[in-house]
């Protein structure tokens, strides 16, 4: 790309907008090598400044994969949330099965 725009007189990309840059960053950047020029990248923690939650021994951890068993525990945690002096902590870990959609995205 960029000699083709050198080729015909235009100066060289400054500026790229893309819906997936995380993805598409390096491949951007090797094609077009006027793109990581006097660039510092930004890397955006938003949990950098929470301490490391350590899980005491004697926690007992459940898993469900089934929306039945899902709301069946939600439904037990809210029925006793503020009860007693426990805490709960609660974790979702939810995936999705994806692949290329032929188009540079993914379905």
């Amino acid at each position: 790309m960029a000699a083709g725009l050198a080729a015909h007189g235009h100066k060289p990309t400054e500026l790229l907008y893309t819906d997936n840059a995380q993805a598409e960053l390096a491949f951007h950047e090797k094609t077009t090598a006027s793109l990581h020029r006097n660039v510092s990248h930004v890397v955006i923690d938003p949990y950098g400044r929470l301490p490391i939650f350590i899980l005491p021994a004697d926690v007992e951890l459940q898993y469900y994969d089934a929306s039945d068993l899902i709301d069946v525990a939600c439904f037990q945690l809210l029925s006793n949330a503020g009860l007693n002096d426990s805490k709960h902590v609660v974790c979702c870990y939810i995936t999705y099965q994806t692949e290329p959609d032929g188009q540079g995205g993914l379905v």
